[in-house]
């Protein structure tokens, strides 16, 4: 009985946390309280995306800079906006190239082992030496990927 009430109580709280976290989502007011200048992304309800600057955000309308020209978009056109937070471009590398030499090993491992069977020598010296070209190959493609990601994007509103 103690452990259904537990899973009960759990149940309710996690139920409830879902529910405040779904209802901040959607509150315009956190859009109204963004820095002035701080890098947005929107995407629009007709699944458009447009980045940008803030300039000013009112009850009906969000107005960005981009490129030398502002852009007022209105707030029932908005699906979502995220707030775009600059990556430390160390992390963001070592970790894209880590994944990338993690992929390319598993790859380079299975085409040499597609060579031959995996029982003979050589075949496990073709293995090895796949996985280790793919492993670089990887670690070079995860640091270009690392290198061009430079924002993290936060959900600040989400229009449901």
């Amino acid at each position: 009985m103690k452990k259904l009430a537990c899973l009960v109580f759990f149940a309710l709280i996690i139920n409830s946390t879902a529910a405040a976290f779904q209802k901040a989502m959607d509150d315009w007011s956190a859009v109204r309280a963004l820095p002035v200048g701080g890098h947005l992304s929107v995407r629009l309800k007709d699944r458009k995306k447009t980045e940008g600057l803030l300039v000013s955000v009112s009850d009906t309308t969000l107005t960005l800079m981009r490129k030398d020209r502002t852009i007022e978009i209105a707030q029932p056109d908005i699906a979502k906006v995220y707030q775009l937070i600059p990556r430390s471009a160390g992390k963001s590398v070592a970790r894209s190239s880590l994944i990338g030499a993690g992929i390319g090993f598993g790859v380079g491992v299975a085409a040499g082992g597609a060579l031959g069977a995996a029982e003979d020598i050589a075949a496990l010296e073709t293995m090895a030496l796949f996985g280790t070209i793919g492993a670089g190959v990887g670690a070079v493609i995860g640091a270009i990927k690392g290198l061009a990601s430079r924002h993290r994007r936060v959900l600040i509103y989400d229009a449901k």
